[in-house]
């Protein structure tokens, strides 16, 4: 076996001492990362619920909203069938009354012809 007596380099206690302790930086930047990945997924499941509660909302609203809509649609649908009925009643009145009126001329023309 060959040693590159050049690369293999002796770890002084100093050496060791910086390596230990960057490592310990890293274990603490990594845990330091985790607790922040931890609050926003805490946070991030707090904001999906909020918003999953606010859509909740909005629906139950449009629900309600569509609900008066219809409401005040048959409304207006019950006045125009209502006020077609007054038309048509209107309609029938003055039919009758040219009718009556037509009748009465022509009684009257006839007794005026009778007479003559």
């Amino acid at each position: 076996m060959n040693l590159d007596w050049n690369k293999i380099g002796i770890v002084t206690k100093t050496d060791f001492d910086r390596l230990e302790e960057k490592v310990n930086q890293l274990i603490a930047m990594q845990e330091k990362n985790e607790k922040v990945v931890k609050k926003l997924n805490t946070d991030m499941k707090s904001s999906l619920k909020e918003l999953h509660n606010k859509i909740d909302s909005i629906e139950e609203k449009s629900a309600a909203s569509t609900k008066g809509y219809e409401h005040h649609m048959e409304e207006i649908d019950k006045t125009l069938k209502r006020f077609e009925e007054v038309v048509k009643l209107s309609l029938i009145n003055n039919l009758f009354t040219d009718i009556q009126q037509e009748a009465d001329s022509t009684k009257k023309t006839s007794r005026t012809k009778v007479k003559i």
